[in-house]
Protein backbone atom coordinates (compact mmCIF):
# COMPACT_ATOMS: atom_id res chain seq x y z
CA UNK A 1 0.00 0.00 0.00
CA UNK A 2 0.95 3.57 -1.03
CA UNK A 3 -0.41 6.74 0.90
CA UNK A 4 0.07 10.76 -0.49
CA UNK A 5 1.63 13.19 1.78
CA UNK A 6 0.58 16.35 1.09
CA UNK A 7 3.66 18.28 2.62
CA UNK A 8 3.11 22.37 1.93
CA UNK A 9 3.01 22.88 -1.79
CA UNK A 10 4.66 19.09 -2.52
CA UNK A 11 2.67 15.96 -2.34
CA UNK A 12 4.96 12.95 -1.61
CA UNK A 13 4.07 8.91 -1.88
CA UNK A 14 5.29 6.45 0.75
CA UNK A 15 4.63 3.17 2.06
CA UNK A 16 1.53 2.85 4.42
CA UNK A 17 3.84 2.29 7.55
CA UNK A 18 2.48 3.56 11.07
CA UNK A 19 6.03 4.75 11.86
CA UNK A 20 6.90 6.12 8.56
CA UNK A 21 3.91 8.79 8.71
CA UNK A 22 3.78 9.01 11.99
CA UNK A 23 7.60 10.28 11.81
CA UNK A 24 6.74 12.59 8.79
CA UNK A 25 3.84 13.94 10.61
CA UNK A 26 5.89 14.90 13.87
CA UNK A 27 8.47 16.40 11.51
CA UNK A 28 6.11 18.66 9.67
CA UNK A 29 4.68 19.54 13.17
CA UNK A 30 8.21 20.50 14.27
CA UNK A 31 8.34 22.69 11.15
CA UNK A 32 5.18 24.63 12.14
CA UNK A 33 2.78 22.94 10.11
CA UNK A 34 -0.38 21.45 12.03
CA UNK A 35 -0.87 18.03 10.86
CA UNK A 36 -3.72 15.29 11.99
CA UNK A 37 -2.39 11.79 11.65
CA UNK A 38 -4.81 9.39 11.41
CA UNK A 39 -4.93 5.69 12.01
CA UNK A 40 -7.08 2.77 10.84
CA UNK A 41 -7.25 2.12 14.46
CA UNK A 42 -5.40 2.96 17.70
CA UNK A 43 -3.98 -0.83 17.55
CA UNK A 44 -1.64 0.02 14.68
CA UNK A 45 -0.52 3.18 16.43
CA UNK A 46 1.72 0.58 18.84
CA UNK A 47 3.98 0.72 15.16
CA UNK A 48 3.89 4.22 15.92
CA UNK A 49 4.82 4.23 19.70
CA UNK A 50 8.83 6.09 19.80
CA UNK A 51 7.49 8.66 17.01
CA UNK A 52 4.50 9.78 19.55
CA UNK A 53 5.79 9.43 22.71
CA UNK A 54 9.18 10.08 22.37
CA UNK A 55 9.06 13.03 19.54
CA UNK A 56 5.57 14.38 19.83
CA UNK A 57 4.79 14.03 23.32
CA UNK A 58 8.33 15.31 24.66
CA UNK A 59 10.02 17.50 22.82
CA UNK A 60 8.21 20.26 24.18
CA UNK A 61 9.68 19.48 27.87
CA UNK A 62 13.26 18.17 26.11
CA UNK A 63 13.59 22.02 24.45
CA UNK A 64 12.93 23.82 27.51
CA UNK A 65 9.98 24.44 25.47
CA UNK A 66 11.49 25.55 22.59
CA UNK A 67 10.25 23.11 20.28
CA UNK A 68 6.23 22.47 19.94
CA UNK A 69 4.67 19.47 18.55
CA UNK A 70 1.09 20.91 17.47
CA UNK A 71 0.07 17.58 15.80
CA UNK A 72 -3.19 15.77 16.28
CA UNK A 73 -3.26 11.92 16.06
CA UNK A 74 -6.80 10.31 15.73
CA UNK A 75 -8.39 7.18 14.96
CA UNK A 76 -10.97 4.96 16.53
CA UNK A 77 -9.80 3.29 19.84
CA UNK A 78 -11.43 0.45 21.46
CA UNK A 79 -14.71 -1.64 20.58
CA UNK A 80 -15.67 -0.69 16.95
CA UNK A 81 -17.98 -2.07 14.19
CA UNK A 82 -16.02 -4.27 11.73
CA UNK A 83 -13.36 -4.89 13.82
CA UNK A 84 -11.79 -8.36 15.77
CA UNK A 85 -10.92 -8.95 18.96
CA UNK A 86 -7.69 -7.82 18.29
CA UNK A 87 -8.17 -4.35 17.10
CA UNK A 88 -10.85 -3.70 20.15
CA UNK A 89 -8.32 -3.17 23.08
CA UNK A 90 -8.96 0.32 24.10
CA UNK A 91 -5.80 2.62 25.01
CA UNK A 92 -6.81 5.41 26.30
CA UNK A 93 -6.42 5.58 29.61
CA UNK A 94 -2.51 4.03 28.53
CA UNK A 95 -1.82 7.08 26.67
CA UNK A 96 -3.27 9.42 29.15
CA UNK A 97 -0.65 8.43 31.65
CA UNK A 98 2.43 9.65 29.10
CA UNK A 99 3.74 13.16 29.93
CA UNK A 100 2.94 15.74 26.73
CA UNK A 101 -0.06 14.11 25.62
CA UNK A 102 -3.58 15.05 26.07
CA UNK A 103 -6.36 12.35 25.88
CA UNK A 104 -9.63 13.52 23.89
CA UNK A 105 -12.54 10.94 23.82
CA UNK A 106 -15.88 10.69 22.75
CA UNK A 107 -17.79 9.55 26.02
CA UNK A 108 -20.76 7.68 24.34
CA UNK A 109 -20.19 3.67 24.31
CA UNK A 110 -22.75 3.09 22.19
CA UNK A 111 -21.75 4.91 19.37
CA UNK A 112 -21.89 8.67 17.70
CA UNK A 113 -25.05 10.28 16.87
CA UNK A 114 -24.95 13.39 15.48
CA UNK A 115 -24.59 15.79 18.23
CA UNK A 116 -21.60 13.80 19.90
CA UNK A 117 -19.88 14.30 16.03
CA UNK A 118 -19.95 17.49 16.09
CA UNK A 119 -18.51 17.45 19.45
CA UNK A 120 -15.51 15.32 18.46
CA UNK A 121 -14.91 17.59 15.34
CA UNK A 122 -14.63 20.37 18.01
CA UNK A 123 -12.55 19.05 19.97
CA UNK A 124 -10.17 18.56 17.24
CA UNK A 125 -11.00 21.44 15.65
CA UNK A 126 -9.41 23.00 19.33
CA UNK A 127 -6.83 20.41 19.58
CA UNK A 128 -5.30 21.70 16.41
CA UNK A 129 -4.74 24.79 17.19
CA UNK A 130 -2.62 23.77 20.19
CA UNK A 131 0.81 23.85 20.62
CA UNK A 132 1.41 20.56 21.53
CA UNK A 133 0.57 16.90 21.11
CA UNK A 134 -2.79 15.99 21.08
CA UNK A 135 -3.84 12.04 21.35
CA UNK A 136 -7.94 11.47 19.51
CA UNK A 137 -9.72 8.10 20.97
CA UNK A 138 -11.52 9.21 17.78
CA UNK A 139 -8.27 11.84 19.00
CA UNK A 140 -4.36 12.48 21.17
CA UNK A 141 -2.59 15.32 21.61
CA UNK A 142 0.30 16.44 23.35
CA UNK A 143 -0.32 18.88 26.66
CA UNK A 144 -0.20 22.46 26.23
Amino acid sequence: FQIAVLCTNLLFCVLYTQAGFTGIAVGSAFAGVKPVCEFMTFNFAMQAIDQIINSAAKTLYMSAGQISCPIVFRGPNGAAAGVGAQHSQCFAAWYSHVPGLKVCTASSVAGLAAAERMRVAGLIKRAAQRAAAVLGAAAVASRC
